[in-house]
This record gives C-alpha cells, structure tokens and sequence, in this order.
C-alpha cells in the first residue's frame, strides 16, 4: 500500500465538491436565465432573477460545505480513533510489558499499514523473548546442577583429604614414634600438598558461589590491627627457611572496620600468601591506614614482581601469568580476592615491576559516623 491513500482520497473529496457545487450552480442559473423571455426582460426581473441566483448559490455552496466538513469529521475520527487505539497498546507495553494481547488491524490505510507493522515487531519481540527465556531456564538449570555437583563432589572428596591431613599431623607430631628425617620431608610434602589441594576445593566452590549470586556477607565491627597481627603470624610459620622477613605495620588508632570476619581474613591471607609465594628473599609487609571515608589494607613485598603487560590480566578467572619458576595454581586465587572486595563496596589496585616486587591495596569504605552498631569486635 503506497503511503498517501488517505491525503489523495482527501484531496479527492474537496475536489469533487467544488465542481459539485459549480455545475449545480450553472445548471440552476441556466435554468433560470432560460425561463426569463428575451424580448420583455424587465429591470425588476433581471434583479429578482439575480438576487435568486445568488441566493441559490449561496445555499448550494453552504450545503456542500457542510457535507464536506461532516465527510471530513467522520474521517479524521475514524483516523484518530485508529491511531489512540495504537497507543493505548504501546503504552500498555511500555509501562506494564503486555505483550500478550495481539493489536488488531481495524483499516486498510497509513494507520492500518502502521499496524500491521507493529503487530509484526511485537510477535517478534516475543518470540525472541520465548527462546531468552527458554535459554535462561537451561542456563539457572545448569548452574543448579553444577553447584551440586561441585557440592557433594568437594563433600566427598574433603573427607579423605582431612583424614589424611589429620594423620600426617599426627605422624609429624610423632606421637606414634620418632621419624627419620627422610620420614618428616615425605610427610611434610604430604601434608603441604593435601592443605594446597583443600585450598583448591575452597577456590572452586567460592567462585561458583560467587558467580552464581548465592555469597553473601556476615558483616560486624572488626579490629583490623588484630587480624592483620595474626595473619603476620601465620605467614611466619609458612616461611619453611626462606630469607623472608614479616612486617605489620598497622597504627594503634585505626578505626574499626564493618567487613565479614572470615571473608576479610581470605582477602589479606591470599594477598599474604601470593607475596610469600613469589618472594625468595627480603621482605613481606602487611600494613593500614585509614581516612575520613575509607580504609586502605596494604600487601606489600620484594618478589619477581608482575610485568606490566601481565597487570591488565591479573584478575582474570583461570589466568596464569608470566612463565616465572613457582607460578602456578588454579588461577582463581586474585580473581575471588576482587569479587570479594567488591562485594564489600571496595576496590583493589596494585603496583608492580617485573623483578622488584608487587604492592596490592585494598580500600573498605568506612562506616559511618551516626551509624549505630551492636556487634563485637572480633
């Protein structure tokens, strides 16, 4: 249907009105002129037959401008109706997303072309919306299933795991008898690997956990000073020899911290261990500091370092960066340590320098001055 039906049939009917009007009016007036006889054409007649004519006329003209505004009114209704009648159903779409309801083609003009068009896009839209849906639905299933396969996997497999661990404890402790040093460095390498395999088991399910939307925070007050004390102290006792110094340095007068205990802790001991990981010799410093607004925890040590090609990528799920002697895992480590930061509405920086060392900082936002707060410290 070309696009200008309705102005041509509009155009049209006012055309057709005019010469309406104009024959009638010189077919009247010929009739009337014809009844008048030639040879006593009075001056009173040819006024009477003029002020007829014009009367007429005027008549004629006024019925058919009345018949042309009505064909006129009538049109623009229908044509307006059709057109409110489409909006009434974008509207409804719009603000209440009511799809469902088919929007009928009730002319065959402009407005009916602009219907059938729209009615077109919305079947459309949901059809492609059928199918999201569909998708999402096997997407959440997935997930579900995932989850509770790596559930009852990491289930099954923790079991043994902390059996084992539990006995080469017991060995090194050698309560059941002294060992040779051959026995120790066996039994010690069996224990470092199964506490490096039950770390894995807890990198996976936290991701999934995380990626899935179902990790949530137990926030409460907690003495950062304390914390980053006692990670010091567990870095130490992983220092198996290393020419590796602890530092913390954390003022006295630090402001409490609104975190998830335990979750806070996973953040500065992967930050810790990463650092103890990739440092031979020098040091490792854990420290704070704290403004009006956030409070900044810093991870700080003289390792290899990360090239600043690799810094982009360093939070990446699975990423392995840089092909340094010990740099190996399941890449998961930093990438939980950021969606965890994140989920406690902070953010984390690093610097770095191939070969002389890394520096992560993580800022918390500080909680406010008139909040009101009943947990304890931990």
């Amino acid at each position: 249907m070309r696009p200008w039906p309705l102005a041509t049939r509009s155009v049209m009917v006012v055309i057709a009105t005019g010469v309406l009007a104009l024959c009638a009016t010189l077919v009247l007036g010929a009739v009337r002129f014809s009844s008048i006889p030639a040879t006593d054409v009075e001056e009173v007649l040819v006024e009477t037959a003029a002020r007829d004519f014009y009367t007429s006329l005027a008549v004629i003209g006024a019925f058919f401008l009345a018949l042309s505004a009505s064909a006129a009114w009538f049109s623009a209704r229908a044509v307006s109706g059709d057109v409110r009648f489409v909006a009434r159903r974008v509207r409804a779409i719009a603000k209440q997303g009511d799809l469902g309801e088919p929007v009928a083609m009730r002319s065959l003009d402009e407005v009916g072309a602009l219907t059938r068009a729209f009615e077109g896009l919305r079947q459309s839209y949901l059809d492609k919306l059928s199918r999201e849906r569909a998708a999402l639905r096997q997407a959440q299933d997935a997930d579900r299933q995932k989850s509770e396969f790596l559930s009852t996997v990491s289930h099954e497999l923790r079991t043994p795991l902390n059996a084992i661990l539990g006995f080469s404890d017991v060995l090194l402790s050698e309560m059941e008898g002294p060992l040779t040093d051959g026995q120790r460095e066996d039994l010690s390498m069996i224990r470092s690997s199964g506490q490096h395999l039950a770390a894995l088991f807890n990198n996976v399910l936290d991701f999934s956990a995380l990626a899935s939307g179902r990790l949530s925070l137990a926030l409460e007050l907690i003495d950062v000073r304390l914390v980053l004390e006692e990670i010091a102290l567990l870095l130490s006792a992983q220092l198996a020899g290393k020419a590796v110094t602890i530092h913390c340095n954390v003022p006295s007068h630090l402001p409490m911290l609104e975190a998830d205990p335990t979750r806070f802790r996973q953040i500065v001991m992967n930050l810790g261990t990463n650092a103890l990981k990739f440092t031979k010799r020098g040091h490792v410093e854990l420290s704070a500091r704290a403004n009006e607004h956030t409070l900044a925890v810093r991870v700080e040590d003289s390792g290899i370092g990360i090239a600043q090609a690799d810094l982009p990528l360093l939070f990446t799920e699975f990423s392995q960066l840089g092909i340094h002697e010990g740099r190996r895992g399941s890449g998961l480590g930093l990438s939980i340590v950021k969606q965890l930061v994140t989920l406690h509405g902070g953010t984390i920086e690093v610097e770095s320098q191939d070969g002389v060392g890394s520096a992560f900082t993580v800022y918390f936002p500080l909680v406010r001055k008139d909040a009101t707060r009943e947990e304890k410290p931990v």
